[in-house]
């Protein structure tokens, strides 16, 4: 009797990324899904797992996250590695028919991946508060900042260069 669930790593480029499957043996069509950050982990999607009484659902930490394997140089994350991956995760795992959801940032390599790879056996493509556009995104949340009460936006900017991610002078009007 086949295993009802499966875990493991799979090699793309060298690189050892962790994936679940849950329902290997149903018979739908499975859903593979692609979860937010970047720097996330799939846990946080595991409400999705009562679907796999219809479907295989299968779920990995894209690389440098997780349970997968990280990178010493943040130059190997880009858009175009994590769209390869969405397709060596596809072959590796024998998906040709599936779904795929995509949620938040897990929505730029999706439709990336649909665009560039023009991938057949894709029977769904779901986005899931989309991430389609980077800049969007950094300008909607400089937006969304700048309407906060004062000692609040001091707070998160500090917070912000106490981490590296903006300079010690930055000022929010």
């Amino acid at each position: 009797m086949a295993e009802e669930n499966r875990q493991g790593f799979v090699t793309v480029e060298g690189r050892k990324i962790w994936f679940v499957m849950d329902g290997c043996t149903k018979p739908e069509t499975p859903l593979l899904i692609l979860h937010g950050g970047p720097g996330c982990t799939h846990d946080y999607l595991t409400s999705l797992v009562p679907l796999s009484d219809e479907r295989p659902v299968i779920w990995y930490d894209q690389l440098g996250c997780g349970n997968s394997e990280k990178l010493p140089e943040p130059s190997g994350y880009t858009l175009e590695y994590y769209t390869r991956e969405l397709g060596a995760i596809r072959k590796e795992l024998g998906l040709d028919d599936v779904h795929i959801l995509g949620q938040s940032w897990g929505t730029m390599p999706a439709v990336e991946y649909m665009l560039s790879k023009n991938p057949t056996g894709v029977r769904s493509l779901v986005l899931s508060a989309p991430c389609l556009s980077a800049s969007r995104w950094h300008a909607d949340q400089r937006r969304y900042l700048s309407d906060l009460p004062a000692d609040i936006k001091e707070t998160i900017i500090q917070a912000r260069q106490k981490e590296g991610m903006i300079p010690k002078n930055t000022r929010m009007q």
